[in-house]
């Protein structure tokens, strides 16, 4: 079984290094998922900061135009994920211990 983990975000470019270490910290096995980023294109700061993080779940970046709204960019990541469970997360939100079995 693999896990998408869907996050959409915009403006918010100082938070994702540490939503994304909260995912890889507390998987149980972070190889069971992938990591699919939905920014807006035109948001520069934002894509230079998913481009410099690293880590044990595998990232891909699905960037579009952005509407305003969460819904665009939650769908973009939705229709890219590759896995059988589907999580949507945000800028503000972490996953519990051993998340990943």
């Amino acid at each position: 079984m693999m896990f998408s983990i869907v996050h959409p975000t915009r403006w918010r470019p100082h938070v994702l290094a540490g939503v994304y270490a909260m995912w890889c910290d507390r998987a149980e096995d972070p190889h069971r998922a992938e990591y699919v980023w939905s920014p807006a294109e035109d948001d520069q700061e934002t894509l230079g900061a998913i481009a410099a993080i690293d880590g044990p779940i595998p990232q891909r970046v699905v960037s579009g135009p952005h509407d305003g709204g969460v819904v665009l960019p939650t769908n973009r990541g939705v229709y890219a994920a590759r896995g059988n469970i589907i999580i949507a997360t945000a800028d503000d939100l972490g996953p519990p211990q051993g998340w990943a079995r």
